[in-house]
């Protein structure tokens, strides 16, 4: 009578694992990528709306670009006493002189003091309802500051 022999299964564990390997290193350079993609659009916007800047209200210096995200999306570009508040399409919605409105010190303290004195974490000079306005972040709130009038128009 022969003897029946069993064969143990062939299980190829390199391939496996250079498998495991190549399936991780695809998503990881994918996720980077995509990260990466999303800051440039990012960085482009910035760049073409200090340009913008310089075309429309003739800036020769920026001291900073703000995004600022309401019901619309605006771009302010900063010089040391004027900003510029351009739309999505990167056309003008408002030139204002910032020695003649609430400064970015004034809306914080008026947002701290509406907040019950809980830190600030950002401000952003922005355009609301046709008017000008400081949203400060303290937590998970939001206060808009009217420009012009220095006072709190609403928490969000």
């Amino acid at each position: 009578m022969k003897k029946i022999v069993y064969l143990e299964p062939y299980f190829p564990k390199g391939q496996f694992i250079l498998g495991i390997f190549v399936v991780l290193s695809l998503i990881c350079f994918s996720s980077l990528y995509l990260i990466d993609l999303g800051t440039k659009t990012q960085d482009v916007r910035l760049a073409n709306a200090q340009l913008r800047a310089q075309e429309l209200a003739g800036f020769t210096e920026v001291d900073a670009v703000e995004i600022f995200n309401g019901q619309n999306s605006y771009t302010t570009v900063f010089t040391k006493d004027r900003a510029l508040i351009l739309n999505t399409q990167q056309e003008q919605v408002a030139l204002v002189d910032l020695t003649q409105g609430a400064s970015r010190q004034e809306a914080e303290a008026l947002a701290a003091e509406a907040a019950g004195g809980a830190p600030i974490q950002a401000s952003r000079l922005g355009y609301d309802q046709d008017k000008v306005v400081w949203e400060v972040r303290s937590g998970t709130d939001y206060y808009l500051i009217d420009f012009k009038d220095k006072k709190l128009i609403r928490k969000e």
